[in-house]
């Protein structure tokens, strides 16, 4: 310490008391002891038991609420789906394959019966044997039943022998099926006469002349019509199907919905006797001919004659077609179907065709295989997605019903189980891809509008129009979208959309391809939907399958399901907003969906689907109704067809943002079409017609008395 002290005072500064200098060392000095103790006395707590016990469990708290939200209250993305390729892509419950299983276990009474020869004594009102008390005979109605389908007889008719079969009718009332008939007769008759008769030249002529009417496949396969004949493939008695209903192994029913759609019975037991009309696979072309039969069934529990057609044995006993046990009745339904399938034939089989070549010519110019009809048809479905929009066969016919099938962050999941779906033919008349990210379809309040894909169903030829609405959102864009943009992506976060789907079901009037209103009318009661009673079977149930593969059979609503929501989010609104993770602001908005914001978009969708009250609820909802709500309820009066309602939503809003976005809906009507009950053609039906002129702080429509007598004094 004194080295220092001695050169500095050779350097000639000014010499330091040494007491003063050895005070600081002191002080260090006493410090590091004070320390040591300190740290001597922390050692001796920190190994006390209750030092822990009062850290780990202090006696105030501080509740922190935000903190406990951020993950239980953010509705912004959701759960991640995670594919494990070990795990089978259909989920079976043990209880329902044990349900279905047709092992010697769970084999019924009939089936054993069956096995045992003794079929007919399960049958209410069979005959008994008089040579055997214990064997029994079939009902004389069923047995009249086949010989009809055999001889292709009716025996209803008072005088059954002079009466033709049933294919003279087909004959004489349609001109088409008798040039058939005559040209089937000549060329029997040829194969009679001599063959130097059958040589000359003009007797060839009719006969390539049949050989080009009748129909062909792809695969060069030669096919009768079946509007002219109806096939009955009458089975033997011991290759009867006898048995309950099994649901096919790629069905993804609920075990509840199993037992709905076997009407509270999954193990009734059923008899299969005949097979009959052909309809084509769903993977043909939809002008094909059939190759997959129809089946016909009894109960042998039922008192009455009834006959239940199934039309693929993907259609549960819910959806059979009850028939009278009559030929005359059974062949009035088969023929209708039948007939649908004629007249489809003739109007879309052309263009189908030229669909056909033109994927396979594509195919071929990329050297991809098509000696498979398969592959040439897959490629054709994947090319749907080119079809012209004004090319789809959207107003084919008259009879349409809408329905909302939900909400949803991604369509194209959805659309994906309709492609798959048994009750829809592969290849769909309109497909369009559904990418939200683009920067075409991006989901705004002036979105892009109506997305649509059309699918045909496979039996009654009805159409489904399956539309993606991006122009439902009420909420205004952020004014930074950059600022929007790079906060989302930088928090590695995509905020959820709701991008609502409909569906729109157009048939044919034909009340034989509904079961005559029964089957739709029931379905409705067991699973509270809101079908049209006349909708054809094969459109119900495909628009219920979709449904419940994709798990959102709740969201299934019609009209009156969308009043009872619009009522709740009605009532939610009234309570208090729960407080959101962050505040939002104009330059960036909460992606979060309020009450409000909810009310008015399902508002909108109450439009879409025709409520004809519609105009009532808006006249409810808009006098206290927040910005969103108004949005919404300007949307709906625009959609409904109502102009002079929407020019007073219009003429009521505060100036701002909002009034500038309801201006610009008018200009979007074009690309928003099809949301109309019928085209817009006229170019004045799409211009907003009351423009806002505003001056001194008034503003002025020139399309009441007032706006126009102040318009014109501006004018002079």
């Amino acid at each position: 310490m004194r080295l220092p002290l001695h050169r500095a005072s050779t350097c000639g500064f000014q010499r330091v008391p040494e007491k003063a200098l050895w005070a600081p060392w002191r002080s260090c000095h006493s410090a590091n002891t004070s320390l040591s103790t300190a740290a001597t006395a922390l050692s001796t707590t920190s190994a006390s038991p209750s030092f822990l016990s009062a850290l780990l469990e202090p006696e105030e708290t501080i509740p922190l609420e935000d903190t406990t939200r951020t993950y239980t209250t953010m509705d912004v993305v959701e759960r991640c789906e995670v594919y494990n390729p070990r795990e089978p892509n259909v989920t079976s419950h043990d209880d329902a394959s044990a349900a279905d299983s047709l092992d010697g276990a769970t084999v019924g009474p009939l089936q054993r019966a069956h096995a045992e020869g003794k079929l007919w004594s399960h049958f209410v009102g069979a005959q008994s044997s008089s040579a055997s008390s214990s064997s029994a005979e079939p009902p004389g109605w069923f047995v009249q039943l086949c010989k009809d389908l055999y001889y292709r007889t009716d025996s209803s008719t008072p005088n059954a022998h002079n009466v033709d079969s049933l294919d003279e009718t087909a004959r004489e009332s349609d001109p088409l099926a008798q040039r058939h008939v005559e040209a089937a007769q000549r060329a029997s008759n040829w194969r009679g006469m001599p063959s130097v008769e059958r040589s000359s030249r003009h007797d060839d002529l009719p006969q390539q002349q049949e050989s080009s009417v009748a129909p062909h496949r792809a695969d060069d396969a030669i096919e009768v019509d079946p509007y002219t004949w109806l096939p009955f493939d009458l089975l033997d008695v011991k290759d009867y199907l006898v048995g309950p209903y099994v649901f096919p192994p790629t069905s993804t029913y609920t075990t509840e919905q199993k037992v709905k759609l076997c009407l509270g019975q999954r193990q009734k037991e059923y008899v299969c006797f005949c097979r009959t009309y052909c309809f084509p696979e769903r993977w043909q072309i939809p002008t094909s001919m059939g190759t997959q039969p129809a089946r016909l069934w009894v109960d042998p529990s039922c008192p009455t004659p009834v006959v239940f057609l199934q039309l693929s044995p993907d259609f549960p006993p819910a959806m059979w077609l009850p028939i009278r046990a009559t030929v005359a009745a059974v062949r009035g339904v088969l023929s209708s179907f039948a007939a649908q399938a004629f007249f489809h034939r003739e109007e879309q089989h052309a263009v189908f065709e030229q669909r056909y070549e033109t994927a396979k010519r594509v195919m071929e110019l990329q050297r991809l295989p098509t000696s498979h009809e398969g592959d040439v048809l897959r490629f054709m479905a994947y090319e749907a997605r080119n079809t012209p929009y004004l090319d789809a066969p959207l107003r084919e016919y008259a009879n349409q019903q809408e329905f909302f099938l939900g909400e949803y962050d991604d369509p194209e999941r959805l659309l994906e189980h309709v492609d798959l779906c048994p009750f829809f033919f592969a290849m769909p008349q309109l497909r369009t891809v559904t990418d939200p990210h683009a920067e075409r379809m991006v989901p705004t309040v002036e979105g892009a509008g109506v997305v649509p894909s059309l699918y045909r169903c496979i039996f009654s030829k009805a159409l489904i129009q399956i539309s993606v609405h991006l122009s439902a959102e009420v909420k205004l864009p952020p004014q930074d979208p950059e600022s929007f943009y790079f906060l989302w992506k930088d928090s590695q976060v995509v905020p959820k959309m709701k991008i609502p789907v409909f569906a729109r079901v157009s048939w044919p009037d034909n009340n034989n391809l509904s079961g005559g209103g029964l089957l739709g009318r029931r379905f409705n009661r067991l699973f509270q939907t809101e079908f049209a009673s006349d909708v054809p079977v094969d459109a119900i149930i495909g628009v219920f399958y979709v449904m419940q593969w994709a798990q959102r059979v709740h969201d299934l609503l019609g009209v009156v399901g969308m009043r009872q929501r619009v009522a709740e989010l009605e009532a939610a609104t009234q309570l208090p907003e729960a407080a959101k993770l962050y505040p939002g602001t104009r330059e960036i908005p909460n992606p979060e969906y309020t009450a409000q914001e909810r009310l008015g978009m399902h508002i909108q969708y109450l439009s879409h689907l025709g409520d004809p009250q519609i105009l009532d609820t808006i006249a409810a909802v808009l006098p206290a109704a927040a910005a969103p709500v108004r949005m919404g309820c300007a949307k709906a009066a625009l959609i409904a067809g109502d102009r002079e309602l929407f020019r007073r939503i219009v003429s009521s809003e505060p100036p701002g943002r909002m009034q500038h976005y309801m201006t610009k809906l008018v200009v979007k009507r074009k690309t928003r079409d099809l949301v109309d009950p019928e085209p817009r053609l006229l170019e004045d039906q799409y211009e907003f017609a009351a423009p806002l002129w505003t001056k001194r702080g008034t503003r002025i429509d020139r399309n009441t008395l007032e706006g126009a007598v102040d318009a014109a004094r501006l004018l002079r």
